[in-house]
């Protein structure tokens, strides 16, 4: 057999397993979902329904996450029963009319035998990464999470608890390390996060009142975490006015930046503050592509009351951040 057939024999497996996750879907989304409501910017969640033709459609790698996402959900279910727990409401739907959230929730978990679980509690299930799995112990620790869809995950499991007919005062997230099958259950108090809770209604009311009104919904300044890749940004007015290509920039939208500015000055005699504050200045800057430019140059960022010069050689990139 030649090397052609088998490399033809090898392409016709992996297409296999990859159709099998199914083709790419667009639909028009008919309510908030509950997977996404905890994304910060009013636009974004407003452009997903009312500008749902121009946002792309998951790639092939994402539906294959996907599948595999729910195959550890099957696993993890089948495991759980098989140790006598109680897995209820297994992909129940349920609508919030007051917020127009909509969602599918993975299941509630009890146990008989265990006197701390005989009330079932909303589990949210999420497969991840080894690269990250270690660093979350706590729902603090999703909300901070250098990784953009982690930070989804605790708004979503607590909504189901939040909204659920029976005012849940538990909601757990059950994680699963790809790579080692290890399990980890984070289980926090819904009433600890009720500031939170009462900001993500505040911000879907703004989105529905835009969907009614048929006006845009306002967007966040720019923030590399949630803007650099975000699937709306070739629609998104702020985006318009961030320019990434080395060079002079004028910031339009510069009040986060800037604010992060101020906390690294503010810091100076606080040594282990000051160190945290530079690197996240550096890590905004960086993502607002000051970090891109070729060899021997420098790209130069003006905001509203900072000017920050990224000095690039071939070994290393320095930033000077001086006042307008």
């Amino acid at each position: 057999m030649s090397r052609e057939d088998l490399r033809a024999m090898e392409a016709e497996l992996n297409a296999s397993i990859m159709a099998s996750y199914g083709p790419p879907k667009k639909y028009k989304p008919g309510s908030n979902h509950a997977s996404k409501i905890g994304h910060p910017c009013a636009f974004y969640l407003w452009a997903r329904r009312a500008l749902w033709q121009e946002i792309p459609s998951v790639d092939e790698v994402v539906r294959a996450i996907f599948g595999l996402g729910n195959e550890h959900e099957k696993a993890v279910s089948a495991r759980l029963l098989q140790e006598g727990w109680n897995v209820t409401k297994a992909q129940a739907s349920f609508h919030d009319e007051e917020l127009d959230i909509g969602a599918k929730m993975d299941f509630e978990l009890s146990h008989d035998a265990k006197p701390l679980w005989k009330v079932p509690v909303p589990t949210e299930f999420k497969s991840a990464s080894d690269t990250y799995f270690g660093s979350i112990n706590s729902f603090d620790d999703l909300f901070l999470s250098s990784i953009r869809w982690v930070r989804l995950w605790p708004t979503q499991a607590l909504f189901y608890g939040h909204l659920d007919e029976k005012d849940h005062e538990l909601v757990a997230l059950l994680m699963r390390n790809k790579t080692t099958g290890v399990p980890k259950t984070l289980i926090t108090e819904v009433v600890e996060h009720g500031e939170h809770i009462e900001e993500v209604e505040h911000k879907l009311r703004v989105v529905n009142e835009c969907l009614a009104a048929e006006v845009e919904a306002p967007c966040i300044e720019y923030d590399p975490m949630w803007c650099k890749d975000c699937e709306a940004k070739h629609v998104c007015p702020a985006m318009r006015s961030v320019k990434i290509e080395p060079g002079h920039h004028i910031l339009e939208s510069s009040g986060r930046i800037d604010s992060v500015a101020d906390l690294y000055l503010s810091t100076k005699e606080d040594a282990k503050a000051n160190k945290d504050a530079w690197a996240d200045l550096k890590e905004t800057v960086k993502g607002l592509g000051a970090w891109d430019g070729k060899p021997n140059t420098d790209t130069v960022l003006i905001g509203k009351r900072y000017r920050y010069t990224a000095h690039r050689t071939a070994k290393r990139t320095t930033l000077e951040v001086d006042r307008v």
